[in-house]
């Protein structure tokens, strides 16, 4: 195909700039045709490491892709899914959970989720204080980290909260890990702190911040209603 005319078709496709929790603009296209096929055709087994190829795909701006914060790939990953869509909302079912007379009503209900709504759930939290004299600034799990580390067990959630250190914070100085303290020294902190600063610290790691949605939902039958927030983009596209 020409060149001028593969220019031409491109041209036609969306884009869209984003800005990242660290400031960092990057831009995204639609997923090209291509792309969406393969993700089609690809066994059920194989289909998460196809759609991070897919999403890489869709990525006009040079960035390390594998380091970036779990809650930066989720943005890019829902602007991508949403430049692809016709309209920005989308339809999300819930199953009515109220009980009558002791008996689940267990109605289908619809709702239209406004993709425009969508936003972080709180600003990352960087700088834990751990007492008065001493802070740590910390960085957020990546994707490759998020995989291999399990907060719900408290053995992995504890070496994720260490190796999240980036400096150390005593008055006016500044320790930098891997320069100034090496990470292995970070496990004598367990030594200085009590168990509320730590607790800070792993909680912080723990609740990363994620997309979220806030929904109206009422049953048409049984008429009860209550407000629902939608967290990640597995329940925000109803995947």
């Amino acid at each position: 195909m020409k060149e001028e005319l593969k220019a031409a078709l491109l041209a036609g496709f969306k884009k869209k700039e984003i800005t990242l929790s660290d400031g960092r603009k990057v831009v995204v296209t639609q997923m090209k045709v291509r792309e969406r096929n393969k993700l089609l055709d690809t066994p059920v087994e194989e289909q998460e490491a196809a759609l991070m190829s897919a999403i890489k795909s869709c990525i006009e701006t040079k960035i390390d892709f594998d380091l970036l914060p779990v809650y930066d790939f989720e943005l890019i990953a829902f602007e991508i899914r949403k430049l692809n869509l016709a309209t920005p909302v989308n339809t999300i079912t819930f199953i009515c959970q109220n009980e009558i007379d002791g008996n689940k009503c267990g109605t289908e209900i619809k709702v239209e989720n406004n993709l425009n709504l969508v936003r972080l759930s709180k600003m990352p939290e960087t700088h834990i204080q751990l007492n008065p004299q001493v802070s740590v600034k910390i960085r957020y799990p990546n994707l490759l980290e998020a995989q291999y580390f399990n907060v719900e067990k408290p053995s992995d959630l504890f070496d994720l909260s260490l190796r999240m250190i980036q400096e150390i914070h005593l008055g006016n100085d500044v320790m930098k890990v891997g320069i100034d303290i090496q990470p292995e020294e970070l496990l004598e902190l367990n030594d200085y702190i009590d168990s509320d600063a730590f607790d800070r610290l792993t909680e912080a790691v723990a609740n990363m911040p994620t997309l979220v949605a806030d929904v109206a939902v009422k049953c048409p039958k049984c008429g009860h209603h209550e407000a629902v927030r939608l967290r990640g983009l597995s329940e925000i596209l109803d995947m």
